[in-house]
């Protein structure tokens, strides 16, 4: 995946530390299963629609399928197409070389028809070579608004993956083992606390982690409550 995204004059932000094995499966297991299939090549279905709320895993789980896929050997890319908007969707040309091919955040610019035509022709390329195309939304296929209907019908028509939230347990074990991986301690009832007095999602817990962990270096202090109290009435004053 790295070599890939080097050669491509992209704002693209990569993230090593996203893959399947840091990725909690809670009730995913069997979406996480088909994820991998098409990472490896060994899936039937070319074109995998992942859905799910901000928060609940999308992006870490398509550059956890780019890491996959590059670590068997085949060329992939993970494009955030909501934060590419700026360089039009002539980014999506001249990538029939990738084995895997995955975009982010395409309700983002679906609507817009530039962006739709340039996606349709993406999927048809893809699908004539046989190479697997993911894309993920934050909205459930039905509530898509493209301009191209034979585009909303091919997406409706992929393996839909309807990602589910983590229950507590399982989010906790995620705070757990990032805190671990940052070189923290973070205990039980500390990691609860934290859940019950921030949002309860990854997209917000993740950088709140790296925050405390920068803050826990800085202050020479463990994380305790008492600490986090501290940082949390910080971070909202």
């Amino acid at each position: 995946m790295v070599a890939v995204a080097e050669q491509l004059p992209l704002p693209l932000t990569l993230h090593p530390e996203w893959t399947f094995e840091s990725f909690q499966e809670g009730p995913n297991s069997e979406a996480i299963a088909h994820l991998k299939a098409a990472a490896r090549g060994t899936l039937c279905d070319p074109f995998i629609v992942l859905v799910g709320l901000k928060g609940h895993g999308k992006s870490h789980l398509l550059n956890a399928v780019s890491e996959d896929a590059h670590r068997h050997h085949h060329g992939s890319l993970v494009l955030p197409l909501k934060d590419l908007t700026d360089n039009g969707p002539q980014l999506l040309e001249d990538l029939d070389h990738l084995d895997c091919l995955c975009l982010d955040d395409v309700d983002g610019v679906l609507g817009h028809p530039a962006w739709d035509l340039a996606l349709m022709m993406m999927y048809q390329q893809r699908m004539n070579l046989g190479k697997p195309l993911l894309i993920s939304l934050s909205c459930p296929v039905g509530d898509i608004k493209a301009c191209l209907p034979d585009l909303s019908s091919r997406i409706a028509g992929g393996l839909i993956l309807n990602l589910k939230p983590l229950s507590d347990e399982d989010l906790l074990s995620v705070l757990i083992h990032r805190s671990q991986s940052l070189g923290m301690e973070l205990t039980p009832s500390v990691g609860r606390y934290l859940m019950t007095h921030t949002p309860r999602s990854l997209s917000s817990l993740m950088p709140l982690l790296e925050r405390l962990d920068q803050a826990s270096l800085a202050a020479q202090r463990r994380l305790t409550i008492p600490f986090i109290k501290t940082q949390l009435s910080g971070l909202h004053s």
